[in-house]
């Protein structure tokens, strides 16, 4: 039962996440600049994501992608992935809260 909780309280802050990421995501200019603030905001929620031994492959994998569109000079995409990556670690490390709040239960 308590499995279930963290799943929905996971899922439905990924879920609000998203949306506010989806909903910001059409603004702005998607210049050099703009990418790399939105890569150092992603890079340090990642950081903190691997300070509570929390960090998603998503995350991880998300900037690694962002670098290289940004590289490539696709700018809005590099930041939609940078964006993307940031909330993935936000939630991380609320499910590490989540779970370390969680009770224990033995059968």
């Amino acid at each position: 039962m308590n499995g279930n909780r963290i799943r929905l309280a996971v899922a439905g802050l990924a879920s609000g996440v998203l949306l506010l990421s989806a909903c910001a995501g059409g603004m702005g200019s998607d210049s050099k600049a703009e990418f790399d603030k939105a890569y150092a905001d992603a890079s340090s929620a990642l950081k903190d994501a691997e300070k509570v031994k929390h960090a998603w492959t998503t995350a991880e994998d998300g900037l690694k992608q962002s670098r290289k569109a940004a590289d490539d000079g696709d700018y809005a995409r590099a930041i939609e992935l940078a964006k993307q990556s940031r909330a993935h670690s936000e939630l991380a490390i609320q499910q590490s809260k989540t779970e370390d709040q969680a009770p224990i239960t033995l059968w």
